[in-house]
């Protein structure tokens, strides 16, 4: 079987809660790791998704 290389750009581990969510980051440079936690409304996640952009220029 052939295998298939997948290069990724960033890891993201999302605890889903009613109230609030953690996440955990790792992007491909060895030292990134960031994690934290936001609000469940619509403002606190698109401002956690948008705070993400920082680290993907393309």
């Amino acid at each position: 079987m052939k295998q298939i290389s997948i290069h990724f750009a960033v890891f993201i581990g999302l605890d889903w809660a009613d109230q609030k969510h953690d996440f955990c980051m790792k992007c491909t440079d060895p030292e990134s790791l960031e994690h934290g936690i936001f609000q469940h409304t619509p403002d606190a996640i698109e401002e956690s998704a948008l705070s993400k952009q920082k680290y993907f220029k393309d």
